[in-house]
C-alpha cells in the first residue's frame, strides 16, 4: 500500500463519517438516537483525521498521539450512548379512553 493511497483512504473515511453522521443528525435533530449517532460519527471522524495527521503531516507526533488517544477513548462511550438511546422503545400513543 503506497502512502498516497493511505492518505486518500483516511481522508475518504473521515469525509464519509462526517457526511453520514450529519445526514442522520439533520433528519431529526430532536431525536436522542440521531444526536447520539451524529456524535459517534463525529468522534470516529476526528480519530481518523488524527491518524491521517500522525502519519502524513509534520505536526508534533506527541500532539497527534494525544489526539488519537483522546478521540479513540471516546469511541466506545459514544457507541454505548447510541446503542442505549436507539434501543429504547418508541413512544407510541395508545388508545385514548
Amino acid at each position: 500500500m503506497s502512502p498516497s493511497f493511505n492518505i486518500i483512504g483516511l481522508a475518504s473515511v473521515t469525509f464519509l463519517n462526517i457526511l453520514i453522521g450529519g445526514y442522520v443528525f439533520r433528519r431529526n435533530t430532536s431525536a436522542e438516537a440521531n444526536r447520539a449517532f451524529g456524535l459517534m460519527a463525529l468522534v470516529a471522524a476526528v480519530w481518523t483525521f488524527a491518524v491521517a495527521l500522525s502519519h502524513h503531516s509534520t505536526l508534533d507526533p506527541g500532539w497527534c498521539a494525544a489526539t488519537m488517544l483522546a478521540s479513540g477513548s471516546l469511541i466506545p462511550l459514544a457507541t454505548l450512548s447510541f446503542v442505549e438511546r436507539s434501543s429504547r422503545p418508541a413512544d407510541v400513543p395508545g388508545p385514548s379512553i
